[in-house]
């Protein structure tokens, strides 16, 4: 009998290896020398098993593997023959391991006052950026024990930036009239691509960088002028991925989106429209889903006086396909205004209405494909943290208490007494913020880190670091480390080491 791995056409193989875990596809290495050189460096496999964990960004560690100090120089020579997603793969757990195991670094350096009282954080695994309240953008290298400065963006006008984010490729960031959106060059810093002017009914796109970008002028006032007026166009808001770019003015009726992956950047790639009385409410992007919420305001006359009705639901776009996947039901449905936010992972979407006459959050659980209600229940705050290679659960707050609850089964997994102030969980760490008094009688903050292992109480304790005085702001996290900000200074705990 011939061996089926030398018999089939490689991309068959591909297809047919394509749905193994990492331990059978480590097996199958083991059958014979034919079958190692077909799994062990496969890129679409080893692809396979990075997004089936909801790792979708081969490129994030380019530039940071020698920041791995764990990996000695033979390691790091070896890996550079590593297909680019075996290697990725080999890079997160390592950036796992270190979180489960109290491995991490902490730099402290001190930045200038517009730094530290920006209005606007994110980082990436190699970047930290800061939009200020004064027109500035600041972008800084945090892959060694110094904050090092690698690009201000100067405005002429005293923009108050609301909102930064980084993608792999992009920088985007937004105050409540202007979108703007740099893209990464050869040299690792950021050229300016387009600025958009987001209106209720117009959409104005700037390309020449020359009348935004240099030193403040003396009358820095908006001089845009154009279609789009200051009072048209306030509550703007965006989200982006490295493949596409969503944004919304609140008071308009229509979500933008834009493909990031064509150029230029000047034609809007969807419009998804909503009738009249349909504001949008919140909305958030995963992969090519986009998934918003979305309130009707009604009114009704009973011969007294109007009274306004508010009913709220859901919807999920496919980018790629450019349609709706499905609606909800109507979730609320009544006279007093409400709020309400929306987050999604690989498995779930989760939205959560905040009533105002009772002060509490009504959340509600759907399947991300399908749009089918899984659970819903009375909460104060939501983290859905899905991990495929072992159990999906979700952390719901609820007084001082954190229920671990897993969809799939339909069952509490346990619950736990909180310590301190909820922050996120990470690769299976729950992290907390806490104060302690020292022998003096000082308030000083403190993180701790808590093990969710193989869902688990949290009985495994990791490790605690004290925080510098007054860093208790955490201003932007991710799995690679959190940003902590305080009076002339930036703190960071970084878990690429």
């Amino acid at each position: 009998m011939s061996d089926p791995v030398a018999a089939l056409p490689p991309e068959l193989v591909e297809k047919i290896l394509s749905p193994l875990t990492l331990p059978d596809l480590l097996n199958c290495s083991l059958v014979s020398k034919l079958w190692h050189n077909t799994t062990n460096n496969n890129n679409i496999l080893w692809k396979n098993l990075c997004i089936s964990r909801g790792w979708k960004s081969c490129h994030e560690f380019d530039d940071c593997i020698n920041n791995f100090l764990s990996f000695d120089a033979k390691d790091r020579q070896q890996m550079e023959g590593f297909a680019e997603w075996k290697k990725y793969f080999i890079l997160k757990n390592r950036v796992k391991d270190n979180w489960m195991n109290g491995k991490y670094r902490k730099v402290e350096t001190a930045v200038p006052p517009d730094v530290c009282e920006g209005s606007c954080y994110t980082m990436s695994t190699s970047t930290v950026a800061v939009g200020t309240f004064n027109g500035l953008v600041k972008l800084f290298d945090i892959r060694n024990d110094d904050f090092r400065l690698i690009q201000t963006i100067q405005f002429k006008n005293p923009y108050s930036f609301s909102d930064i984010r980084l993608s792999s490729e992009h920088l985007v960031f937004c105050d409540e009239f202007h979108l703007f959106v740099y893209k990464l060059n050869e040299s690792g810093t950021y050229t300016f691509c387009t600025m958009k002017v987001i209106g209720e009914k117009e959409v104005l796109t700037i390309t020449d960088a020359s009348n935004l970008v240099g030193d403040r002028d003396a009358d820095s006032s908006d001089n845009l002028g154009g279609p789009c007026r200051a009072h048209d166009i306030k509550g703007l808001e965006f989200c982006l991925n490295d493949d596409f770019l969503v944004a919304v003015n609140l008071l308009s009726r229509g979500i933008l989106v834009w493909d990031l992956q064509e150029s230029p950047l000047l034609e809007i790639e969807h419009v998804f429209e909503r009738g009249e009385g349909t504001a949008i409410n919140s909305f958030c992007l995963m992969d090519d889903q986009l998934s918003a919420s979305f309130i009707i305001n009604t009114k009704t006359n009973d011969h007294v006086t109007d009274i306004e009705e508010y009913h709220w639901f859901f919807e999920a776009y496919s980018l790629k396909h450019n349609s709706r996947m499905y609606r909800s039901e109507t979730l609320y449905e009544g006279t007093s205004p409400m709020a309400a936010y929306i987050e999604t992972n690989n498995s779930y979407t989760v939205n959560g209405i905040f009533y105002h006459e009772s002060s509490t959050i009504h959340i509600y659980f759907f399947d991300r494909t399908t749009g089918r209600l899984i659970y819903q229940r009375f909460a104060d705050f939501v983290d859905i943290t899905a991990y495929p290679e072992n159990t999906d659960f979700v952390a719901i707050l609820k007084n001082e208490f954190m229920i671990m609850y897993n969809p799939k089964t339909d069952c509490t997994l346990y619950t736990i007494e909180l310590q301190g102030m909820f922050t996120n969980i990470y690769n299976y760490v729950l992290v907390t913020l806490c104060e302690e008094h020292d022998n003096v009688g000082k308030t000083r903050s403190k993180l701790e880190f808590w093990r969710l292992k193989n869902a688990q109480p949290t009985d495994d304790y990791i490790h605690m670091t004290v925080l510098p005085q007054y860093h208790n702001c955490h201003v932007a996290c991710n799995d690679s480390g959190i940003l902590f900000r305080g009076p002339g200074s930036l703190f960071l705990i970084h878990f690429v080491v």
